[in-house]
């Protein structure tokens, strides 16, 4: 078991790695995630280290009592993590709400509601390398 002084030191580690994610989100369009690392001094690898470490630490913390449950009478929704570069992307419904369009640069994903969550996370997670 982890020592409390332990455990709080990762929470300073993990908030301040948020910030880091947050300003590297922020960053201007035409700077890529690389060129932002070599700015601020760390190695694309420590990056995404830390982007995984952070996105863990979210997931970990949502309540048992949010998360779907399986073979509940109603299908449960199904949640997918979206890739920080692509919270930015623009997304929009057709008036029928039965598409979802997400646009990331010249590559545009059409969702529907039958598709595959893990289809969808694969495809995010390929999606937020695009440059």
């Amino acid at each position: 078991m982890k020592s409390t002084t332990s455990l709080v030191a990762r929470q300073c580690r993990i908030q301040e790695w948020a910030g880091q994610i947050k300003e590297c989100n922020q960053r201007p369009e035409d700077m890529s995630v690389d060129e932002w690392c070599q700015q601020h001094d760390i190695t694309k690898t420590t990056y995404y280290y830390r982007l995984r470490q952070v996105r863990k630490a979210c997931l970990d913390n949502i309540p048992q009592d949010k998360l779907p449950l399986e073979n509940a009478d109603d299908k449960p929704q199904a949640v997918v993590a979206v890739p920080a570069s692509l919270l930015g992307c623009v997304s929009e419904k057709n008036t029928d709400g039965s598409v979802l369009t997400v646009s990331v640069g010249n590559i545009s994903i059409y969702v529907k509601e039958d598709t595959s969550p893990s289809l969808l996370a694969m495809v995010l997670g390929v999606a937020s390398h695009v440059e």
